[in-house]
């Protein structure tokens, strides 16, 4: 590559760092809850924070819980994009994702300002099977406008 080039990637490196560092003191919605057995994720991001690269990617808080046979399982989450604005979001299971742990996702988008009709739709999931405990999923967000619009991530699964 060429020297401008490196130093076009050092600046995008320098940016997402910041990115990363910053992102706990502005975060938005970041949290799990349990109900009747089955656990939802909520993950709101807006599309100027997810870094670009798996290296500098956002982690969201862990969830924990116990499955039907009472083993406890972590499942961490992390985002990053790539150049063509399509996220990567990573589901990690401490344990191997099994027929009692699906996880099924959507993604909500709304406008941030407004109390606008938000729309859900249900995206691509790109099953990664060398790794039997990591599901990757790819979200297209070309269409997502900053600062007007963000993203929220909802997982369901059952504890």
């Amino acid at each position: 590559p060429s020297s401008s080039m490196k130093k076009v990637q050092h600046f995008i490196d320098e940016v997402d760092q910041i990115k990363r560092l910053s992102y706990s003191t502005i975060k938005k919605e970041d949290f799990a809850f349990e109900h009747n057995g089955k656990i939802s994720k909520y993950w709101t991001l807006n599309k100027n924070l997810v870094p670009e690269g798996e290296e500098d990617a956002l982690e969201g808080l862990d969830c924990t819980f116990k499955t039907s046979q009472s083993n406890e399982v972590t499942i961490t989450f992390r985002v990053y994009t790539d150049l063509s604005n399509i996220w990567r979001v990573e589901v990690v299971s401490s344990e191997p994702f099994l027929a009692d742990i699906v996880v099924s996702i959507c993604v909500l988008e709304r406008y941030c300002s407004s109390s606008s009709v938000p729309s859900i739709y249900f995206p691509e999931v790109e099953k990664d099977t060398s790794k039997e405990n990591l599901k990757i999923l790819n979200l297209d967000m070309r269409h997502l406008q900053y600062p007007d619009k963000e993203a929220t991530l909802i997982f369901s699964f059952v504890g």
